[in-house]
């Protein structure tokens, strides 16, 4: 409204003016807007500008939302508290925001769920955080997460890994019973098993040696991965367990939106005409209406593609 205003505001005084000379009109116009005042709005609209770009952002339905946040809210700060702001309007809408930012966002690096998920989006990484303790704490907590990902992968094979032991050393012990402590390789054989239960528990650094090698490559281009989801399945070949973890983290929505427009949905399909619809019913309807036309098409490939 603002920008649509400061667009036209020539031809608005233009009219209001004639309107202030047409005698034959008995309402009073209303005033036109001072020099100053109009300065003041542009420096509202400047301040705002960011604002509304952001929440456009964060309000998207098809792609990640979460590790938008922090890279977001710093950007909104930067922005404020660069802006130089002449009137006192300006200066009073600057305060408002960058105290408004403080108050909500102070601590959105250091929140655990937001700092994991930008941390493990390839986009962004370790770009994103402006304090570096609150890096240290995010890596900390990614650390810990993967480390209980590779446990629950460890205890998931354990059970075949262990029967391949037992099968191994049967199979020595046939072959090598009476030469157990004497047997050149039997030193070697268990320091190699040792390493391999080792293996994926190793840290460098104090973080696994998955996420630290996911660290140290450069963060992938933005534009051209919209949707990290997508830029993670050339990389989870190499890292599977902060994959894993990504996946979990990635998936949450950062607002509310894509579920608020779900009830407008739900109101067209469940109208009065239908009002004998059931439950299970409605749902698969509303979730047919939010399918894409791209995800019908792929998933009609696939159901008769030759297998």
């Amino acid at each position: 409204m603002l920008d649509r205003f400061l667009h036209l505001s020539e031809y608005v005084s233009r009219v209001l003016f004639k309107c202030q000379l047409d005698k034959s009109t008995k309402s009073k116009p209303p005033q036109m807007v001072t020099a100053t005042e109009l300065e003041a709005l542009r420096e509202v609209k400047a301040l705002l500008k960011p604002l509304a770009n952001v929440t456009a952002e964060v309000s998207t339905e098809k792609t990640v939302s979460i590790s938008k946040v922090i890279p977001l809210t710093n950007f909104i700060k930067t922005k404020a508290n660069e802006f130089y702001a002449t009137t006192s309007i300006g200066k009073r809408v600057k305060k408002i925001l960058c105290d408004g930012m403080d108050q909500k966002f102070a601590n959105i690096e250091r929140n655990p769920l937001y700092a994991a998920a930008t941390l493990v989006d390839p986009r962004f990484k370790k770009v994103a955080f402006e304090s570096p303790s609150a890096l240290k704490a995010a890596e900390t907590e990614v650390g810990r997460l993967v480390c209980a990902a590779l446990a629950e992968s460890r205890a998931t094979n354990r059970a075949a890994y262990e029967a391949t032991i037992e099968e191994q050393d049967v199979d020595e012990a046939n072959v090598n019973s009476d030469q157990d402590d004497d047997y050149p390789w039997a030193s070697i054989d268990k320091q190699v098993r040792v390493s391999n239960q080792k293996a994926d528990s190793d840290r460098v650094g104090g973080l696994p040696v998955e996420l630290r090698q996911f660290l140290n490559r450069p963060p992938v281009d933005r534009k051209s991965n919209p949707n990290p989801l997508k830029a993670w399945q050339t990389l989870k070949g190499e890292q599977p367990h902060v994959w894993r973890v990504a996946v979990q983290l990635l998936s949450t929505v950062a607002t509310s939106v894509p579920c608020e427009r779900l009830f407008p949905h739900a109101g067209i399909i469940a109208n009065q005409l239908r009002s004998h619809l059931s439950g299970p019913h409605l749902d698969m309807l509303v979730f047919l209406r939010n399918v894409t036309p791209e995800e019908w098409f792929n998933g009609f490939v696939k159901a008769h593609s030759p297998s």
